[in-house]
């Protein structure tokens, strides 16, 4: 499951793992869209493995535990746009709200459109404020240059198989 604001990036993350492309036009997501993607196995735990992406809209998300949607879900990356701090303080009460909702089921917190930000304030959204206290630690990604979007998915897939879900 994708979680996080509106325009976050949510979907061309998930576009771009089963696509293998950006898409520069915009359009909102309403409700929920699926879309499926094949990672690489993990730890080398047998053949690749097949995803069933959720992406919820940015409206969903507040609302997270009365929505059916969510009770499918294996586990979740909680998205923040790198370049709107709202979004960014918005991590740590996404990923709370799923967790409880969702108890045992992993979540990773990815930081998105990294291409549009300095190599200063990549390190400092990291290793400074809030973000630093974040477990487990924020992934910096861009949908744009595909930097660190296949790693992301593939360690929450690896996540998902230590539980068994």
């Amino acid at each position: 499951m994708l979680l996080g604001d509106i325009a976050v990036g949510k979907t061309s993350l998930a576009r771009r793992l089963a696509f293998g492309r950006f898409d520069s036009d915009y359009r909102a997501t309403l409700g929920v869209e699926i879309y499926s993607a094949d990672v690489p196995a993990c730890d080398g735990r047998g053949e690749d493995l097949r995803l069933s992406i959720w992406d919820l809209d940015g409206d969903l998300s507040d609302s997270l535990a009365a929505h059916s949607y969510i009770r499918g879900a294996a586990g979740a990356l909680i998205v923040a746009d790198a370049a709107r701090p709202a979004t960014l303080a918005r991590l740590a009460p996404l990923s709370r709200m799923f967790r409880e909702a969702m108890v045992g089921r992993p979540v990773r917190h990815v930081i998105n459109k990294s291409d549009l930000i300095s190599e200063a304030a990549r390190t400092a959204l990291i290793d400074e404020g809030a973000l630093s206290d974040l477990e487990p630690a924020p992934v910096l990604t861009s949908a744009l240059s595909g930097e660190n979007v296949v790693d992301a998915f593939h360690t929450l897939a690896g996540d998902i198989l230590d539980i068994g879900a």
